[in-house]
């Protein structure tokens, strides 16, 4: 157990060394976490804040209010976005043509009635990052994605919504990855096949 515990903890550390390397062509680079995360969760809020910090990556989590980001302009100036995240998806295993077994990766994953009340305190916010996506938008299937979501993104009115957790072929209609939102816009930026290859390029959203 020990052994295992310590390639987790080595397989974080190469994957925020990694992060941390892309993150020096920006002024910010935010990470929540999700169901395959094991090692954050079982690290808790605040020293996975704290390990992410060392490596220049913001870590967001869902009992932290929306963080104030600051931005250097090109003209001399500056702005500020507030931005909130969640590693959250929703706890419930299923069997089908893709998967023998029940997932074994359920870091994170609560049900409707815990994502809700516990994300009650997120009233504001221009960028919102959860790894789960809506119900029945963003590739988020009935049943298979947190419904409070939706009222999350109703309630906040984020400029910009990001999203994964749903893997998908590469082929995977671009209009299905895209939505507009209310006060604007919101896409799945997961690049995990159905096999679990890896694909797709940067996304570059203007807010």
């Amino acid at each position: 157990a020990s052994l295992l515990q310590a390639q987790q903890v080595l397989d974080v550390k190469q994957a925020l060394g990694w992060l941390c390397e892309q993150a020096k062509h920006f002024q910010h680079a935010v990470l929540v976490g999700g169901n395959h995360d094991y090692t954050l969760q079982r690290l808790g809020p605040t020293e996975s804040a704290k390990l992410c910090g060392h490596f220049g990556v913001h870590y967001l989590h869902g009992d932290a209010h929306p963080a104030l980001l600051h931005f250097a302009e090109s003209g001399g100036g500056s702005r500020a976005l507030l931005v909130w995240g969640s590693g959250s998806s929703l706890d419930k295993a299923s069997l089908g043509a893709t998967r023998a077994v029940p997932s074994g990766n359920a870091s994170f994953q609560v049900d409707d009635a815990a994502f809700g009340a516990n994300t009650r305190h997120v009233e504001r916010a221009d960028v919102v990052v959860c790894h789960s996506p809506p119900e029945g938008m963003l590739l988020g299937k009935s049943g298979h994605a947190l419904g409070t979501i939706n009222a999350l993104l109703a309630r906040v009115g984020p400029k910009a919504f990001i999203c994964g957790h749903m893997h998908n072929s590469p082929s995977t209609p671009q209009q299905d990855r895209v939505a507009w939102l209310p006060h604007g816009v919101g896409m799945n930026a997961c690049v995990t096949s159905t096999w679990n290859s890896l694909y797709g390029c940067p996304i570059v959203i203007d807010i």
